[in-house]
């Protein structure tokens, strides 16, 4: 009972997983695409600046690489909220905001023990969530113009992952996922000063929803060099996918007497929205339940325009290297409570796929966190202090933290039928 218990909460966390769209993130950069790609990874990876690609865990589910769910040896839950503190800064100011919300949750368990593990759970792909305003003067006038970009809204994968131990220490992974969300924008144009006394605002509204799928699968060998230490290589592969939308559009004219429906511009038009093949590879040395080091390096192969009906950004490729690692000072321990945590500690530098006024935008990152242990289960916070963009040639710099509240659930006997209750 207690399993399937475990598992309806678990459904019930994806079914708020999926209503709910509270942006974490308000940030300009956003607004290229569909926003922010995010890497998928947990709190316990993201501690480590989202190592996992060739990074095993066995008390957690790698969200990275699907090959590595044969080291999950029990049935894990996993859940966890996002937070996220951000200072804009750039030629014309300063401004601060933030929010949270609802990330990730992940349900893994094993099939045939060390041999079969399936997974699955609901994770963000992308995020977008912008305010953007400014104001001109009229020539000739004393008229003035205001004109306020907003946009929200992201996609989120639910997906279904396997991982296959195939010869010794070499496991393949596939994972499918349901790629799905809206996107909502609008460009209003305020016109301010006049003799009237009546403002007046046109607004372009946009909405765009995505539905489809997409495929990826990983590899894991890991090379024994002692009875607890080994070196573990790891490979991810995303195959490109084009996602299918549609697209509506309209005016609407507003005033301080109420507003008006236009012009619908757009109505119902298929759109679509091409996302890159990415390859990855990770390296790591492990102790075993003593400490982990490793390296990633992600390439994501973006077309130049991935949406020629709704895009004018122009993309490149894009480039992710991590360094991170994990240590447990005595796991076993009876007397030390702080002896039995696993501390975490990564770095992170990206150099984001698309091009800001004709220039790279990159990300720079320093990440940190810990599971504190319950049992087999743990409480895992992380925080990420980062920097993104520049104030020259006309950009906004980004200074931010994120912060991670997960707890992960295992168990070893949801699945095994009991002798004695």
């Amino acid at each position: 009972m207690r399993g399937i218990r475990l598992v309806i909460t678990g459904w019930v966390a994806l079914f708020c997983c999926a209503t709910s769209y509270a942006q974490v993130t308000l940030s300009p950069f956003t607004l290229y695409g569909v926003g922010d790609i995010k890497e998928g990874s947990f709190a316990n990876q993201f501690a480590m600046g989202d190592l996992g690609i060739g990074t095993p865990t066995v008390f957690h589910i790698n969200g990275m690489n699907p090959a590595m769910l044969t080291r999950n040896l029990m049935s894990t839950f996993q859940m966890g909220v996002a937070a996220d503190i951000r200072t804009l800064s750039s030629s014309n100011g300063k401004d601060k905001n933030g929010g949270a919300n609802l990330s990730y949750f992940a349900y893994a368990f094993p099939i045939i023990s060390g041999k079969w593990s399936s997974s699955f759970g609901l994770v963000p792909l992308s995020r977008m969530n912008y305010n953007i305003g400014y104001t001109t003067d009229v020539n000739n006038s004393t008229t003035q113009v205001e004109y306020l970009f907003k946009g929200n809204g992201g996609l989120s994968k639910a997906y279904f992952s396997n991982g296959f131990k195939i010869y010794k220490g070499l496991s393949l992974g596939v994972r499918g996922s349901f790629v799905f969300g809206e996107f909502n924008k609008s460009a209003e144009t305020l016109l301010l000063g006049l003799t009237s006394g009546t403002n007046y605002t046109t607004a372009y509204k946009e909405k765009i929803n995505y539905a489809d799928f997409e495929f990826g699968g990983g590899l894991h060998y890991q090379q024994k060099v002692t009875e607890r230490t080994a070196i573990n290589l790891g490979v991810v592969y995303d195959l490109p996918s084009s996602i299918s939308g549609t697209r509506f559009a309209g005016l609407e004219r507003r005033s301080t007497g109420g507003s008006t429906p236009g012009d619908t511009l757009i109505l119902d038009q298929s759109v679509a929205f091409n996302l890159p093949k990415k390859l990855g590879f990770g390296v790591s040395f492990e102790n075993l339940n003593k400490f982990t080091v490793g390296f990633d390096a992600r390439i994501s192969e973006w077309n130049e325009n991935p949406s020629p009906e709704i895009v004018n950004t122009t993309y490149q490729k894009g480039l992710k290297l991590v360094l991170g690692g994990e240590y447990t000072p005595d796991i076993s321990s009876v007397d030390s409570y702080l002896a039995r945590t696993t501390f975490r500690l990564g770095a992170a530098w990206e150099r984001l796929p698309y091009l800001a006024n004709g220039n790279d935008v990159t990300d720079f990152g320093i990440n940190f966190g810990s599971s504190f242990p319950m049992g087999v289960s743990s409480f895992d916070v992380a925080a990420k202090i980062g920097r993104r963009g520049s104030v020259t040639d006309n950009l906004i710099k980004e200074n931010y933290i994120q912060i991670y509240i997960g707890a992960t659930i295992n168990d070893r006997g949801w699945f095994v039928r009991r002798k004695y209750d």
